[in-house]
């Protein structure tokens, strides 16, 4: 509709100049050749009128799109003004300012609308502990940060926090303890010190220095003309992805949470500041002693950045334990497969290997590659021969796909040595050799 509005004024322009025209060159003619009666003085006259009623008769139209962009505008605004105010149901009253033991999903279920994001959630936070939430988009990672900050209202099970039920607590207190970042850096076109304060001017310049300092953000704003009075534009783009971040982060440190809450807070960030945001991130945790809880996508960056990791998949937990654990003794074959990569091995030669038709995985850096003369391993070693059909060059190591049994496919990871290193082995696309690795290294999973 509104692009029919705009073009009201250029066509009642050239429909103004369209109807000059004809009147021109078809009275023009009929009073120069005498067909008329009407004489040159009386069709002068009124091409002059003619061209002063034209304007009003435009005007008209334009009139009409202002109108009407008025009514569009006036809809919105009383839209607005007629909003009733949002009660929070069942909106606690007891204050919370730190976290004492620990927090608590109990069969916790949720959806949007109709579509389930979550689906009988089990598990615990301690105090002081960095946890990982990770798996696909959409696995209901980011919901459990929505569910904690009571953006949504818990409709099946309950969140304890320090075992009581999260709803007993004033929101407001809740959220003041609680920090967030989140992957957007949400920064405003005004000073550094008001977007670490957000606005509250309460807060004294030795907080927001401390702040500052902590989310490692003091250096550089400190290098800055007017340091933390500085403008940083709209949507902070006077500054870098990275600085952004800082700023946000310094932000959520501000009122000293007992809780962080990072929800893929270096996804929007290059390989090398991720790194370096990484070691900055584990070092803040360290000095101030605060829970982390860390949701993303990338399984390194869990791997690297927590205590514990809880694997979703579909809403539901497939598995949470340690890094270790869940790196050497996934669960599930999405577990094994997700975090870190792994090769399978399932039927015929499954039972070949182990005895037994099930599913194992085995890592590929577990795997030695060594040519067919070496001599026969040990009993607690796993050994079978395959082909060696390509090899990978990744710098710090080299990846070789070997077949066997002309079916499966197996990804063996080796270091990459020096050429004059000892017991170093390797082999050529196309040769034959023999994979070898510990009995320990294997683990049965869930399909």
């Amino acid at each position: 509709m509104y692009k029919r509005f705009e073009l009201a004024s250029p066509i009642s322009e050239f429909l103004g100049v369209a109807t000059v025209a004809g009147i021109l060159l078809i009275g023009g003619s009929m009073v120069l050749d005498k067909s008329s009666d009407i004489s040159a003085s009386e069709f002068i006259a009124f091409i002059i009128i003619f061209s002063q009623v034209l304007n009003p008769a435009k005007a008209i139209s334009n009139a009409f799109n202002t109108i009407q962009r008025g009514l569009a505008s006036a809809d919105r605004t009383f839209e607005y003004m007629d909003k009733t105010i949002i009660v929070e149901e069942e909106d606690g009253t007891q204050k919370i300012d730190k976290l004492a033991s620990k927090i608590s999903f109990n069969n916790v279920s949720f959806a949007y609308e109709t579509d389930e994001v979550l689906d009988k959630i089990n598990f615990d936070i301690k105090k002081g502990e960095k946890i990982a939430l990770i798996g696909p988009s959409g696995s209901g990672k980011s919901t459990i940060i929505d569910l904690l900050s009571k953006f949504y209202k818990v409709k099946k099970g309950e969140i304890k926090i320090d075992g009581k039920n999260i709803n007993t607590y004033d929101t407001y207190s809740l959220r003041t303890m609680m920090g967030v970042v989140t992957q957007e850096s949400i920064v405003f076109h005004d000073t550094i010190k008001n977007n670490i304060t957000f606005g509250n001017k309460n807060i004294n310049m030795e907080k927001i220095i401390n702040a500052a300092k902590i989310a490692n953000a003091y250096e550089f704003i400190n290098k800055l003309e007017n340091k933390f009075d500085t403008i940083i534009g709209e949507r902070g783009l006077k500054l870098s992805g990275g600085q952004r971040q800082r700023v946000a982060l310094a932000r959520a440190l501000i009122n000293h949470p007992s809780v962080l809450l990072l929800d893929e807070p270096l996804g929007a960030l290059d390989l090398k500041l991720r790194e370096k945001m990484q070691i900055e991130l584990k070092d803040l945790q360290r000095k101030i002693g605060i829970t982390f809880i860390y949701v993303t996508h990338d399984q390194q960056e869990a791997l690297s950045m927590s205590d514990r990791i809880a694997v979703f998949n579909n809403g539901q937990i497939e598995q949470i334990g340690t890094t270790k654990e869940i790196y050497e003794t996934p669960r599930t074959l999405f577990v094994a497969d997700f975090v870190g990569s792994s090769n399978v091995i399932h039927g015929k030669l499954s039972e070949q290997i182990f005895d037994k038709n099930a599913s194992f995985t085995i890592r590929p850096e577990r795997i030695r590659i060594l040519p067919l003369s070496e001599e026969t391993p040990s009993n607690q070693e796993i050994c079978i021969s395959g082909k060696v059909t390509d090899i990978q060059y990744q710098g710090a190591n080299f990846k070789y796909m070997v077949l066997l049994d002309g079916q499966h496919e197996i990804v063996v990871q080796q270091q990459n040595l020096r050429p004059n290193t000892k017991h170093l082995f390797q082999p050529k696309i196309g040769q034959e050799v023999r994979l070898v690795w510990n009995r320990l290294d294997s683990n049965e999973v869930i399909l």
